[in-house]
Order: structure tokens, then C-alpha cells, then sequence
């Protein structure tokens, strides 16, 4: 089982795909949270996947609009506290939202089919990550990367994975160039504290 003792948020999980993947991630041994907008549904969902479960494993069904910012972060500390943490995030939740021309759908439906697409992908990736880097092995880097490296090397870190998001800067760079900037200042970090084998993930 290769999820044996994780804890997995699959969010617009109350059927569907959404459903299979926590029937699966149950399957491969991990606990699961739900969230959904259906009360009703969600409820259903949960009581089909308690079922299933096996000893050890847990279930958190709960009621979350994915693309509110207050639901999402109580979606996050909720589903932690009830299995003990989390270790891995899908994002299934989304709507089709209207069809047609652009000039004839309705811009309500249209806008709240963005909010629930994008946002309800980027909020609970925002939330969950925040979560890891406070209690968990993923760590945030923000500003001042560099001194950052140097004290994972410190502190023997051999594997970093370096995702530049984003920067400011006064000269024309591209994401790769700031990419193997910082790979190389990790690499030199690792290897002036004599780790062996070190790896850069990029």
C-alpha cells in the first residue's frame, strides 16, 4: 500500500472522480478529508468512505466552498487536527460554468465559475503548503534565500527543491536563471558541510 498511514484533503470529493480518489487513497492506506458544498452530499460521501475504511484509518467529511479564503484556511486546520496532519492535497473540486459565446453568457456564472477553478485550486494549495511549512518537512523560502541555504547546510539538509514563484528585480531574468542561481548556492551549501550524494531537485 503506498499511501500506508498518510493524510490525504481531496476537495469536491462528495462523488464522482473526486469520490473514487478518496476510495482509492482508503485502498493504498491513507486517511482521507472530503469537503464539498452539499451538505447532503458530502454526508452521503462521507458515511460510503467510513465504510470502507480499514483499522487505523480515519475519514473527515465536512461542508467547504473552495474558493473562500476564511473556509478554505478552516477546511485546512479542521481536516489536520481530525487526522493528525497532512501530507498530500487534491484538488478535484470545479464547475463547467456557462457555454456559449462571451458575449452572451451570463458574467455572474462565468466569474463564479473562475472563482471555483482557479481559486478553489490556488487557496487550498496556498493553505496546505502554509500548514506543511509550519509543522512539517516542507519549508517555505522566501526573501533572503541565499542565507536560508546556508543555514539548511548548516543544519545538514542534503535534498532541497528549489521553485522560484516569482521575483523583482532591476534586471531582464528569466525563471530559469533564477533557478540555477539558487540551485548552485544550494549545491555549494550542501557540499561545503560534506554532505555526500547531495541533490538539488529542480
Amino acid at each position: 500500500m503506498i499511501l500506508q498511514g498518510k493524510r490525504i484533503l481531496i476537495t469536491g470529493a462528495s462523488e464522482g472522480l473526486g469520490y473514487a480518489v478518496a476510495e482509492r487513497c482508503l485502498v493504498e492506506g491513507a486517511s482521507v478529508a472530503i469537503c464539498a458544498r452539499s451538505p447532503e452530499r458530502i454526508e452521503r460521501a462521507g458515511a460510503g468512505l467510513r465504510a470502507s475504511a480499514g483499522a487505523g484509518q480515519s475519514v473527515f467529511a465536512t461542508v467547504a466552498d473552495v474558493s473562500n479564503p476564511q473556509q478554505v484556511k478552516a477546511l485546512v486546520a479542521n481536516a489536520a487536527r481530525e487526522l493528525g496532519g497532512l501530507d498530500g492535497l487534491v484538488n478535484n473540486a470545479g464547475i463547467y460554468g456557462p457555454k456559449g459565446l462571451i458575449e452572451e453568457v451570463d458574467w455572474a456564472e462565468w466569474a463564479r465559475a473562475i472563482e471555483i477553478n482557479l481559486m478553489g485550486t490556488v487557496l487550498p494549495c496556498r493553505e496546505v503548503l502554509a500548514y506543511q511549512s509550519r509543522t512539517g518537512p516542507v519549508k517555505w523560502i522566501g526573501p533572503g534565500t541565499e542565507q536560508m541555504l546556508e543555514e539548511l547546510g548548516r543544519q545538514g539538509v542534503t535534498d532541497v527543491l528549489v521553485v522560484p514563484l516569482s521575483f523583482v528585480s532591476d534586471h531582464i531574468e528569466t525563471l530559469y536563471e533564477v533557478d540555477m542561481l539558487f540551485a548552485d548556492a544550494a549545491r555549494a551549501e550542501c557540499a561545503a558541510e560534506g554532505g555526500a550524494g547531495e541533490r538539488v531537485i529542480r
